[in-house]
């Protein structure tokens, strides 16, 4: 049941158990805010009750990073008439044909740190997705993509990052979505056939890969603010990106 004073870190949602907060991590001079940003996991498996929760959390803007194969396979449910949804795959590959990824992955090309700079390498859709939150309507931005965990994971790294949260923060929100994921029984199964194979880290969310992936940004003593400058979200909007997650 929804509680309108209660603080949660995973929102307690029946089909969707990867939904958590980026609230409450601290930054200089304060705290990141809760009820300003969601990450989760697809919504096509939310119940009528999480759906309900999630609108009277306070949710208004929906971000899908999947692929246009996986919307279709998978659409969203609508959560309400005034939410306005707004899609930007951020992983430009067919993710739905898994067995040519995984085929590819055990033989080590790619591996998991290479999806994830080809993720930030996609510079148009990250400036589409930043450019679409700092004009958002007011209200919670829940982002999302299948699973919550890669695509999620870098938007959440690079949010967290923007508002000024350290890489120990950063890490341990990410690695977070192991635990989490293993709620889903076919995910957990998942985990036991591909432990201790190249394939784990298609599975799993280990603290290496999201370091990896900050010191990608961070290149050359790069901030987080000069990376998304290059990926052309301007600088203004990128303050009301920030603003948004830390002032009360």
């Amino acid at each position: 049941m929804y509680d309108p004073h209660a603080t949660w870190t995973r929102l307690p949602l029946a089909g969707v158990p990867n939904a958590r907060e980026l609230g409450g991590y601290p930054v200089p001079g304060g705290s990141t805010q809760f009820r300003r940003f969601v990450r989760s996991d697809s919504l096509n498996r939310a119940t009528e009750s999480d759906l309900r929760f999630l609108y009277e959390y306070g949710v208004r803007s929906v971000i899908d990073l999947r692929d246009p194969q996986e919307d279709e396979y998978a659409p969203d449910p609508s959560l309400g008439p005034d939410v306005v949804c707004f899609g930007s795959s951020l992983l430009n590959i067919d993710i739905s044909d898994m067995e040519r990824i995984e085929r590819e992955i055990a033989a080590g090309t790619p591996d998991a740190v290479q999806f994830y700079r080809m993720m930030l390498n996609n510079r148009r859709s990250l400036r589409e997705i930043f450019t679409f939150i700092a004009d958002a309507p007011e209200g919670t931005v829940l982002f999302h993509c299948t699973v919550g965990k890669d695509r999620t994971g870098v938007i959440s790294m690079l949010l967290m990052d923007l508002a000024g949260c350290d890489l120990w923060d950063i890490v341990g929100n990410y690695v977070q979505t192991r635990a989490n994921l293993m709620r889903h029984p076919h995910l957990l199964a998942r985990w036991a056939e591909v432990r201790d194979t190249p394939l784990q880290d298609l599975v799993d969310s280990p603290a290496r890969t999201i370091e990896a992936t900050y010191a990608m940004v961070h290149e050359g003593g790069r901030s987080c603010e000069d990376f998304l400058l290059e990926c052309g979200v301007d600088a203004a909007a990128l303050a009301r990106v920030r603003a948004r997650l830390v002032e009360p």
